[in-house]
């Protein structure tokens, strides 16, 4: 059997020596183009594939690929129906990120309202705080939470650590210890550090309309540890502006901010009290971990006849 590590996955040795009881393990330690990739799983049985969009011509060209395990919780990357039409199952990686992201969330959060990196920049021309570096507690305050799944409620566990009210809404209630279950326009009204932790789906793309976001609380600090298409980018921006959003932290901004040619454009770049981060709140050695070992552990059941975390 042909075990192809299509692109740069960190796996360890020990990780690697399991695949190898399965087949023949070819690594590769790069981003192939979409010619490549063809060419890499040409006689791939089982592909592992960590970032490398795989479009219809990609998987039909995989004459010989029985099974396709991600790397990511995501798996909006593959072409579903292409991937539908040959039959071929697929398994992606939920919750190897849980405690990186959510403690990410409060890393955001602190570093917006405490101005962190504003700080930084202070202490190296001055011992003494300037005004603009003048805070917020996170102790005593409200904190909502935007989608209650499995990192939104390990955000909460946290949140209550920080003896704050943490209030939360989702598509059905989840009935979390501590965390009570809100309406979506209670959880904007009352709460004083909003974060965002919905799945990225057809039904989130877009959930906090211009309308949404000018419902919530004045002086509000808004944390997304997903992608920004769930939000109005050019409304925060102007929220911030006016001070009607007091700081905001994003993980993800939306696609098309970064182009190839290396210009930059986003109306959040120049608005105030914004601390921005590429994608990088599951990127912690423990979670790298977890992730090659949930992937090599789909590879193993399936191999063993009962795939698991099955997305297809």
């Amino acid at each position: 059997m042909n075990i192809v590590i299509l692109d740069k996955l960190d796996f360890s040795a020990e990780q690697l020596e399991r695949l190898q009881k399965h087949g023949q393990v070819t690594q590769y330690h790069d981003f192939p183009t979409e010619e490549t990739a063809v060419e890499r799983l040409r006689d791939a049985d089982i592909a592992i594939v960590g970032w490398t969009t795989l479009s219809a011509g990609t998987i039909e060209s995989a004459k010989n690929l029985r099974y396709l395990a991600l790397a990511q919780t995501g798996y909006e990357f593959i072409d579903h129906e292409a991937i539908k039409a040959k039959g071929i199952p697929v398994s992606n990686a939920p919750g190897y990120s849980r405690e990186s992201v959510a403690e990410y969330a409060f890393a955001l959060a602190l570093a917006a309202m405490r101005h962190i990196p504003e700080a930084d920049r202070v202490a190296r021309r001055s011992p003494v705080p300037s005004e603009e570096l003048l805070g917020n507690e996170l102790y005593g305050k409200t904190l909502g939470i935007l989608g209650l799944g499995s990192i939104g409620g390990h955000i909460g566990k946290i949140g209550q650590g920080f003896d704050m009210r943490v209030i939360g809404h989702s598509r059905t209630p989840k009935n979390l210890p501590g965390i009570e279950d809100v309406s979506f326009d209670e959880l904007l009204e009352q709460s004083d550090v909003l974060v965002i932790a919905v799945d990225i789906n057809p039904s989130t793309t877009g959930i906090l309309t211009s309308d949404r976001l000018k419902q919530t609380k004045k002086g509000v600090t808004v944390v997304s540890v997903v992608g920004n298409q769930v939000l109005d980018e050019e409304v925060v921006a102007d929220l911030l502006h006016a001070g009607h959003i007091r700081c905001a932290a994003f993980e993800e901004l939306s696609y098309g901010t970064y182009d190839n040619a290396g210009n930059v454009k986003n109306p959040l770049l120049d608005a105030p009290n914004v601390i921005l981060s590429p994608q990088a709140g599951w990127y912690t050695v423990e979670a790298e971990h977890r992730l090659m070992d949930l992937v090599v552990s789909n590879v193993e059941s399936f191999v063993a006849g009962n795939p698991k975390n099955l997305v297809s």
